[in-house]
């Protein structure tokens, strides 16, 4: 595909979510090393991850009685984590905001200073009377 001519992403060509597998510990804090040699750290009661040699590590522990672990359910990073959700919203409505206000630039329909967005009274300029001593 020519770099020139993107194709743009439309709502037909969604973009695949990444799940992640959730375990949780009874313990807030727990280390665990897999026959591989990979780390497995449990913070905050929780750990993550998407690696399939990991998590069929998990089960075969948890299938053989370790009781420490529990397996969770697959998420997605915004089910576990709801401040990202928030933090992406927060982020697409001000993108909005800002393109609402470049198409208003652009149409020439931008606010002069002073007026209210009801078109009622100017402001008034203070002046050194009006400040408070």
């Amino acid at each position: 595909m020519p770099l020139n001519n993107p194709t743009p992403l439309t709502s037909t060509s969604e973009v695949p979510v990444p799940k992640w597998q959730h375990y949780k510990s009874s313990r807030p804090a727990l280390k665990m090393i897999t026959k591989e040699g990979t780390r497995v750290v449990f913070t905050k009661f929780t750990f993550m991850t998407q690696d399939q040699l990991v998590i069929s590590y998990l089960d075969a522990e948890i299938a053989l009685g370790l009781n420490v672990i529990s397996k969770g359910e697959l998420l997605t990073a915004e089910e576990s984590d709801p401040m990202e959700a928030l933090r992406r919203k927060h982020i697409e409505e001000y993108k909005a905001e800002e393109i609402a206000k470049r198409v208003a630039e652009a149409k020439g329909e931008t606010r002069v200073l002073g007026n209210t967005e009801g078109g009622g009274a100017k402001l008034k300029t203070a002046t050194t009377k009006h400040v408070a001593s």
